[in-house]
């Protein structure tokens, strides 16, 4: 193979390795990318460290940014006091399954129960898995009873804030 068809072959090489990059370039920007809902001096809303919900002004600055980056703008006050009554549910919520289930850990379990909500009886039940894990924002419960306990515990609660629109 002649010097020329060496140069010619790393360049193709370089161009394929290119094709590689971009396609790797442009998924990264898509996973880290984020459009802001909001014109400049459109009003929004955001929770403050004491869990008050607090109209703001988008202007677009970092720290308007970082604010949206971190789930804690919202186009609505509704939206934001809904987003802050999840954030306490949840709170308190995985601190009664923690104190529940104390020491287990469901990656070590081949059982877990779990709450789900069923939306043609209109109603949240316990259901278990043994195969695969699925994803659920409440967590998986030791015993059954536990789960029960919760349901009757936060119920309505879990409905109101994340079953009804």
């Amino acid at each position: 193979m002649s010097r020329v068809e060496e140069l010619e072959n790393e360049i193709k090489g370089l161009e394929n390795r290119k094709l590689e990059l971009l396609k790797q370039l442009e998924l990264e920007k898509q996973k880290t990318a984020i459009d802001y809902p909001f014109a400049k001096c459109d009003d929004c809303w955001s929770i403050d460290v004491d869990g008050k919900v607090v109209a703001e002004r988008w202007i677009g600055t970092t720290y308007n940014k970082h604010r949206f980056k971190l789930g804690n703008m919202f186009q609505t006050k509704k939206a934001a006091e809904k987003e802050r009554d999840r954030r306490i549910l949840l709170t308190r919520f995985r601190q009664f399954r923690d104190k529940c289930n104390r020491d287990f850990n469901p990656v070590d379990s081949n059982v877990e129960y779990y709450i789900l909500f069923d939306y043609d009886e209109n109603k949240l039940w316990i259901t278990w898995t043994c195969i695969h894990d699925n994803f659920t924002p409440f967590g998986y419960f030791k015993n059954k009873e536990d789960a029960q306990h919760a349901i009757e515990l936060f119920g309505d609660e879990i409905k109101r804030l994340w079953v009804e629109k």
